[in-house]
């Protein structure tokens, strides 16, 4: 009867933080089950938008290695693509490989523009700051 009453304390005490594990079991639950049971072009959907959050990333990362070299826009490309294909496998999966490449070009395009556009900013912003330091 005392074990009892005991666990029921137990209970009134931390109904609270009970309620908020078991709604946070449920919650992991079900975005578990969504992603494993989403189908293929589901997933892959879902690869394309991680891509286009962190290819900014990948292009940068290849700009700096490879900065030391003129002329290795191809190798850059490649490395950015065969990044993007370890970190997402399930593209291995995309019939249509020609147009997947093409959409990841595309992606890296536009990542070079806004790339392109922070180097000038940042040099912008040294220039300026060279100039108010000598006066």
């Amino acid at each position: 009867m005392e074990s009892i009453k005991n666990v029921l304390q137990f209970i009134y005490n931390n109904w609270a933080t009970i309620i908020a594990i078991i709604g946070i079991g449920i919650g992991i639950y079900q975005k578990v089950k969504a992603i494993i049971t989403a189908s293929s072009d589901e997933r892959i959907a879902i690869a394309r938008r991680a891509i286009q959050e962190c290819i900014l990333k990948f292009v940068t990362d290849s700009e700096i290695e490879y900065q030391k070299w003129a002329q290795t826009g191809e190798i850059k490309r490649a490395e950015v693509i065969n990044k993007i294909y370890e970190q997402y496998p399930i593209l291995k999966l995309v019939k249509d490989q020609n147009e997947l490449i093409a959409w990841i070009d595309a992606q890296i395009d536009g990542a070079l523009i806004v790339l392109r556009d922070i180097i000038e900013q940042q040099e912008t912003d040294v220039i300026e700051g060279e100039t108010k330091d000598d006066e």
